[in-house]
């Protein structure tokens, strides 16, 4: 696939208002696009089997499910992955359990819009620097994303 390749995108909430709310930020991105929605971490780990997304962002609370949990049962099964986890808990609490966990970012949700699409981007180079594989060109990195790579505060 070519570089230009658009950077699939699993999104992984409980509130389906919020997946959708997050879906629509993509739209005019022509370099991104939600390859799914799902919201329960088993939905999540069937679908990336399915869809093979670039990027997949978690909800640290999931309805009867931890989300950290979640992020480490994605790296086991794809150790390539970029996950992204969204919070409204404070990155001090969650931030360092995240990426301890596998996330190769912690979003605190009211920095979505700021933070959301340009940590994607930064992803995207943090691969492509890497020579492992890029994410959206359809080569899986084989070298594992920093976890402290990219750091929000919240």
């Amino acid at each position: 696939m070519s570089s230009t390749q658009a950077m699939r995108i699993l999104i992984v909430d409980d509130h389906e208002a919020m997946r959708h709310g997050l879906a629509a930020l993509f739209l005019p991105e022509s370099d991104m696009e939600v390859c799914g929605q799902v919201d329960s971490p088993d939905e999540a780990l069937a679908e990336i089997t399915r869809v093979e997304p670039d990027v997949v962002l978690v909800d640290v609370s999931l309805k009867g499910a931890n989300g950290i949990e979640l992020v480490r049962d994605l790296k086991k099964v794809r150790p390539e992955i970029v996950v992204i986890v969204l919070s409204m808990h404070d990155e001090s609490r969650y931030g360092q359990i995240a990426r301890d966990a596998g996330a190769t970012a912690y979003i605190h949700k009211a920095e979505l819009l700021d933070q959301l699409i340009p940590t994607l981007r930064g992803c995207k180079l943090m691969a492509d620097s890497l020579g492992s594989g890029s994410v959206g060109s359809g080569n899986k990195p084989t070298t594992p994303h920093s976890s402290s790579a990219h750091r929000h505060r919240a």
